[in-house]
C-alpha cells in the first residue's frame, strides 16, 4: 500500500499503528496477558448470567480466548463463534463445540470446518478488537463484517484488546458500532474510565471523530 493512501485515510493510519504496536508483543506475553484478560471477561456479571456467549476463534496475535471458550463449555453453557455463510456472502454465528475442527476462513479468520448456524439469541458478543478508544468506539481490520453481526445484538458487547491498542480516538463512521466493554490486561473499560497517558496514538488521531456514546 502507497504511504500516502495510508497516511491520507485516517483509518488505515490507525491501523497500521495498532498492528506495528501489536506485533511487537512476544508470543509468551500474549499467552499471559490472555490468561489475565479471560479471568476478568469470566468474573463480569454479564458473562457470568448469560447462557449463550458469541465468541472469537483467535489468531497469532490477538486476544487468546482458548480459556474462555473452555471455561465457559465447562460450565454449560452454549458458545457460538462466527463462520462465513456462503449463501448469504456474510459471517453468521455457529454453534462451537469442545476439540471441533477448526481452519483458516474467509479473510484468515479461524472457524468450525462444519458450521452448524446458531439457532440460539446470543446473550453476549466477545468481540476482537484492533484498536478501541475511551468512548468504546472499536477498530477493527475492514470490511465492516464485524459491525454487520454485531449491529443485530441486542445485548453486552464485550471487547477484548491489549493496552498497547488503545488511541485517543478511533474514526468511526455511520455504521461502526460502539462497544459496551472492553476487556485488557489491566482492567475492563467501560466508558467512564480516566484516559491519562494514551498510549499508541497517531498524531492525527488525537483529534479524531470518536463520538461518546
Amino acid at each position: 500500500m502507497h504511504k500516502d493512501t495510508i497516511c491520507s485515510d485516517p483509518k488505515v493510519a490507525a491501523r497500521e499503528q495498532a498492528r506495528a504496536a501489536r506485533e511487537k508483543l512476544s508470543a509468551g506475553w500474549i499467552l499471559s496477558a490472555s490468561d489475565r484478560i479471560a479471568e476478568r471477561v469470566l468474573a463480569m456479571p454479564e458473562a457470568q448470567r448469560a447462557n449463550t456467549i458469541g465468541c472469537y476463534l483467535a489468531t497469532h496475535h490477538e486476544v487468546q480466548t482458548g480459556r474462555i471458550i473452555k471455561r465457559l463449555l465447562a460450565d454449560g453453557k452454549r458458545v457460538c463463534v462466527p463462520a462465513w455463510n456462503r449463501a448469504t456472502a456474510g459471517y453468521a454465528m455457529c454453534e462451537y463445540a469442545a476439540g471441533e475442527a477448526v481452519h483458516s476462513g474467509h479473510m484468515g479468520v479461524q472457524e468450525p470446518m462444519q458450521p452448524r448456524w446458531a439457532q440460539a439469541y446470543v446473550d453476549v458478543m466477545v468481540v476482537p478488537v484492533l484498536a478501541f478508544d475511551r468512548f468504546l468506539q472499536r477498530l477493527g481490520h475492514g470490511g465492516g463484517h464485524f459491525d454487520r453481526l454485531l449491529s443485530s445484538h441486542t445485548g453486552p458487547k464485550i471487547g477484548l484488546a491489549f493496552e498497547v491498542q488503545r488511541l485517543a480516538a478511533v474514526p468511526c463512521e455511520r455504521h461502526d458500532v460502539a462497544l459496551n466493554f472492553v476487556a485488557t490486561e489491566q482492567r475492563i473499560y467501560d466508558g467512564t474510565n480516566e484516559w491519562a497517558e494514551v498510549i499508541n496514538a497517531p498524531a492525527e488521531m488525537v483529534h479524531g471523530t470518536g463520538s461518546k456514546r
